[in-house]
């Protein structure tokens, strides 16, 4: 197995270029200062000649020392929390070893004379590291405190807890931190934020008496002003800082600015039951792994003029929500500005407005960049919850690029203007009903202006050049036809994603109010330069245990370069099956070679279990240009798996100039080449040769059991097989179960087999299918006519 190319380090070089380019988002595109891991002591932040600086060294240290200098350090620092410090105090912890101590400080600063938690020595940063169900250092009710230069751990417990029970707190800060491995446990509900040990966080903010499920009722006495996150990173961990400050809003004027969260099985941040707050120039990464719960990277939940800016959101994936924008119950003039968003589940949804919340309205989204985070089921690119409406929002000077179901319906008195929207291929489109201003949009990619925007312009926007993932790529180019066409929306705002003035003479439409020279058309969909070749049974069994290790592989193309015999096997498919991965979101490209002979394993004793096939689950995956021959389900599951000979459930992708022959039995959701598909699913060029039989009533399809969400375009395709079992409502030829009424099918230039028995889709267990499905030029061959066209495919042999 052999990696080559230098994909990373081209994105590493486009991000600090990017950084040249752009200032503004500097703190996006470079990240925050926390990586000192590594370096000298902390500095005591006040010059009172009172102040006591203490030296703890749990390694080397004893409690017999007066801890008063670093010769004669304390162990622990438990008494000094409790009983020992005043204001203006310091507690130094030697770098390089390690505390398990659990420390909660009972005392308080001034403005004047801070208390301060830091580092001294040389090497490694001082690791807090406590086990069990505990918090690493609580803060409850103490203010005037600052917290510096330390690495946290907490395996089954939380971090830093700050909160006010007894009274007002102002004026805590935390810098320059690393957290790692707090509760990076897999789980399968929603985190209980009544106390910090719970909260699964990084850093929790505030509580909800009672638990997660009491906030709608939990009001807070006292207040908990100006906390400051600054420079901390924090890496596999279930959730990174999380504001919880009730229904009256008791956390106020909150900071959380350059920092790092990455690999997150729960959420990045939450601003929830706050007013006046800022993250700013933060990174948030890999977050919402696990799917048992709807999540997001970094939202909004009944706040009040809080603002999320020149941060970078990337590759937070998941089955829910995982969405840059959300604005959820209850927020009120909240603000995503300066945005820079790439490959996530969705750009912005779940924008619910709910009673029990508090009304939902006068939010702002404006100068954010969108590429590629619309990959997702169920309205995956711009949308508001079905069951309410967004009011008042304000949509303005946006690109977003490759948005392929596109979502507008639910809002109410909404202003948009100055975007810039490239479609995708096969794209869907769902419009508002009420509309309070629509001027000066661009759309590019589709056939037509969306028919709510009377005054749109379809054009290419004329960026000027580059590629996909370039910031700067998306500036419009001098000679652009759309070039000094924005109108100013408002005159508060200053500068554009970059940070390049906004005057009323240089507002453009899109993110950027400048002009470059035009240096080349972006290729939206470019090959990645990072390869991965396989050529032996032994390297695709120990690329599928890195995909099901969690490796998502979605900068590599995966290429065969031999035929491979599996031998009869019993194939553990690629992609974990459960519901709390996103399995392979790469390229798979078969190079016209093939994988053979097999029997796809299942396992009713994997909870969650549902893609079952050569690949389980994908998300954005591209396959193509392979033959899957002699390949069979055991079909002795009863669970409610999705069985696709390729893909078992898609959450968006292709899969295109491909063969597929074997047999497919199964429980539930039965396809030939997909199970479930979600989101916006391509199959194209590709001849399917598979008996599918489905032991349930449940549906089944020649090339997709089950259209579960968005839209399935089946294009040039060809089956040959046999569909069987289940009802004769849910079992279609090329597709089987349609589910909701905004799915939509397109069947164009696709034939099946005639048997007599066989019809081209199926629907939802009613007379008639769910959604839409368009039939063009399609339809039932006769054997002899239908094998002519299938040897016209370049993989039938």
């Amino acid at each position: 197995m052999k990696k080559k190319g230098k994909y990373q380090n081209a994105i590493v070089a486009k991000l600090l270029l990017c950084a040249l380019l752009c200032p503004c988002i500097l703190g996006a595109c470079g990240g925050g200062t926390a990586s000192d891991s590594t370096g000298s002591g902390s500095v005591p932040v006040t010059d009172d000649p009172n102040a006591i600086v203490y030296y703890i060294d749990s390694e080397n240290g004893d409690s017999s020392n007066d801890g008063l200098s670093p010769e004669k350090p304390l162990k622990s620092a438990m008494k000094l929390f409790q009983e020992g410090l005043q204001p203006g105090d310091t507690v130094l912890f030697r770098r390089g070893t390690t505390c398990k101590d659990r420390l909660r400080l009972k005392v308080s600063g001034t403005a004047e004379k801070p208390i301060t938690v830091g580092a001294y020595g040389e090497g490694d940063a001082p690791l807090m590291k406590v086990t069990g169900a505990a918090c690493a250092l609580t803060l409850i009710d103490v203010s005037y405190v600052i917290v510096e230069n330390l690495a946290i751990e907490a395996p089954t417990g939380a971090g830093i807890w700050i909160d006010a029970q007894n009274r007002d707190i102002t004026d805590v800060t935390v810098r320059n931190c690393t957290f790692n491995n707090i509760y990076y446990i897999e789980q399968y509900n929603r985190a209980d934020m009544s106390t910090g040990p719970s909260s699964r966080s990084a850093i929790l903010i505030g509580s909800i008496r009672g638990g997660t499920n009491s906030f709608l009722d939990y009001t807070k006495e006292y207040k908990l002003k100006n906390v400051l996150i600054s420079g901390c990173t924090v890496t596999k961990s279930y959730s990174g800082f999380m504001f919880y400050g009730g229904l009256n809003k008791y956390i106020e004027n909150a900071r959380v600015e350059n920092c790092v969260i990455d690999d997150m099985r729960g959420e990045g941040m939450i601003f929830e039951g706050c007013r006046d707050s800022v993250a700013t120039g933060c990174k948030f990464l890999r977050t919402c792994k696990d799917n048992s719960y709807y999540m997001a990277p970094a939202w909004f939940h009944m706040a009040e003029d809080c603002i999320i800016e020149k941060s970078e959101f990337g590759w937070n994936i998941t089955d829910k929500d995982g969405m840059t924008v959300d604005f959820d119950g209850g927020s009120v003039r909240c603000t995503y500005q300066y945005i820079y968003s790439h490959d996530n589940a969705r750009f912005m949804q779940n924008c619910h407005d709910a009673d029990v919340h508090g009304p939902n309205k006068g939010n702002t989204v404006r100068y954010c960049l969108s590429i590629n985070d619309n990959m997702m089921n169920s309205h995956g690119f711009v949308g508001a919850g079905s069951s309410a409406s967004l009011r008042n929002l304000s949509f303005y000077n946006n690109v977003l690029i490759n948005s392929a179901t596109f979502y507008l319906e639910h809002y109410n008195n909404l202003l948009w203007e100055n975007n810039i929207i490239v479609f995708a291929d096969g794209h869907t489109l769902i419009e508002p009903y009420s509309i309070k201003t629509v001027d000066n949009n661009v759309y590019y990619g589709t056939d037509h202006v969306p028919a709510f925007d009377k005054t749109g312009t379809l054009a290419d926007p004329g960026f000027v050049g580059g590629d996909l993932y370039d910031i700067a790529s998306y500036v419009l180019s001098a000679t652009s036809p759309i070039v000094g066409k924005g109108r100013l929306i408002d005159e508060s705002v200053t500068e554009d994603i970059a940070g390049n003035p906004i005057t009323k003479d240089s507002v453009m439409i899109g993110c950027f109010a400048v002009t470059g020279d035009h240096a080349g058309k972006i290729e939206f969909n470019p090959e990645p330069e990072n390869i991965l070749e396989i050529g032996t049974k032994e390297e695709l069994v120990a690329f599928a245990e890195k995909v099901n290790a969690g490796e998502f592989y979605h900068t590599t193309k995966v290429i065969l370069t031999a035929d491979i015999d599996l031998g009869g096997m019993s194939w553990y498919p690629i992609g974990d099956q459960g519901k709390n991965q996103v399995g392979f979101s790469g390229i798979f490209d078969g190079q016209g070679h093939t994988i053979s002979n097999a029997v796809i394993a299942t396992d009713d004793t994997k909870e969650g279990w549902y893609g079952t096939g050569l690949f389980g689950t994908s998300t954005c995956g591209v396959f193509r240009n392979f033959r899957l021959v002699n390949f069979t389900y055991d079909g002795k599951s009863s669970r409610g798996e999705r069985y696709g000979l390729v893909v078992g459930r898609l959450m968006s992708g292709v899969i295109e100039n491909c063969y597929i022959e074997g047999k497919a039995t199964g429980y539930a959701a039965v396809g030939g080449v997909v199970g479930m598909a979600e989101g916006s699913v391509n199959i194209r060029n590709c001849v399917v040769n598979v008996e599918v039989t489905t032991t349930s009533g449940t549906a089944a399809g020649g090339i997709i059991a089950y259209n579960r969400y968005g839209e399935c375009v089946i294009k040039n395709c060809l089956f040959t097989g046999k569909v069987n079992g289940g009802t004769m409502k849910k079992n279609g030829a090329l597709i089987g179960e349609t589910w909701k009424d905004y799915t939509r099918t397109l069947i164009t230039d696709s034939y099946y087999l005639d048997d007599g028995n066989q019809k081209s889709y199926g629907c939802n267990g009613s007379e008639s299918a769910h959604g839409v499905i368009i039939e063009t030029g399609s339809g039932a061959l006769g054997r002899a006519e239908i094998l002519k066209k299938a040897a016209e495919h370049p993989l039938y042999r």
